[in-house]
């Protein structure tokens, strides 16, 4: 009994007990962090993609077919096709026409082309935990970036 008290006053084995409580918070802040700067990485990977491809647009925008912005979108991401959505309409004098396949509007209104990209991506995270290892999403973070151009 004397060995035990002698024990529970000893002040030698604190820090390695305390180590041992906060080590494991530790451990789930720097993979936390760790994927979240990676998921914030490709994000701006996407953003990166959109705006050369918007470039490319620019430097095609004589050009009256887009169907070089889905490849180029494509290549510059790493996304598949099937992940990137390009929309592109007329506006007359700031109002949006039905008909985009229009060639110029009418009398002396002013013409606006506009060419919107979107590339879509998925991230899994290195580790399922907290609000992403539940849910209908199965532990992965929808990612998406856009922007539009006016061409015209």
């Amino acid at each position: 009994m004397l060995r035990l008290k002698h024990l529970l006053s000893d002040p030698r084995g604190a820090s390695a007990i305390e180590f041992a409580l906060v080590a494991p918070m530790l451990a789930f802040m720097v993979v936390g962090i760790t994927d979240a700067a990676r998921a914030v990485g490709r994000k701006f990977q996407l953003d990166q993609a959109v705006y050369r491809t918007l470039e490319m647009v620019t430097v095609g925008a004589l050009q009256s077919d887009y169907s070089y912005v889905i490849p180029e979108a494509a290549l510059a991401s790493g996304e598949a096709a099937s992940n990137i959505d390009v929309r592109t309409w007329l506006e007359c004098d700031g109002v949006k026409q039905a008909n985009s396949a229009a060639a110029t509007c009418p009398g002396t209104q002013e013409v606006a082309r506009f060419v919107k990209v979107t590339i879509k991506s998925d991230f899994k995270p290195l580790f399922s935990y907290g609000p992403f290892g539940a849910g209908n999403n199965k532990g992965v973070l929808h990612l998406a970036s856009r922007s539009t151009l006016r061409v015209k």
